[in-house]
């Protein structure tokens, strides 16, 4: 019983602290966002842009489980991706964290935020997005 909650901890160490990393060296940014333009986005496709509260990053599981499916999913929506850090400026004035924002031919057309109970609270929104 004391070894199932040891692995229990492990794995959930792993998906917190080590899947983020993971993920994040994963992504390419190259020119999504403009930093002077407000929310104006540099290109037509879809783009998915998640602001990160790093003190928190427990409360962002959900999220990150979420992306990382999408990731796998839709390899080609995925590359165009964008990570704020709470500390830093963002063109879109988000302050609760964590949050997501999908973004299709320049527009807003996802936004969640705040704690979620699971995954496909973000996942299902995601894929009637992406699969268009």
């Amino acid at each position: 019983m004391f070894t199932d909650k040891i692995n229990q901890f492990d794995r959930m160490f792993l998906t917190v602290m080590i899947g983020p990393v993971l993920f994040l060296s994963s992504c390419t940014f190259p020119g999504l966002m403009s930093q002077t333009s407000g929310t104006s986005i540099q290109t037509e496709d879809k783009v998915i842009v998640f602001f990160s509260d790093g003190d928190k990053i427990e409360d962002e599981k959900q999220y990150y489980d979420a992306l990382l499916t999408i990731k796998e999913q839709y390899p080609v929506d995925s590359e165009n991706f964008k990570v704020y850090q709470e500390e830093q400026k963002n063109p879109f004035g988000i302050s609760k964290y964590p949050s997501l924002l999908v973004m299709d031919n320049k527009k807003v057309v996802i936004h969640i935020e705040g704690m979620v109970q699971t995954k496909e609270e973000i996942l299902n929104p995601l894929r009637k997005v992406l699969k268009h």
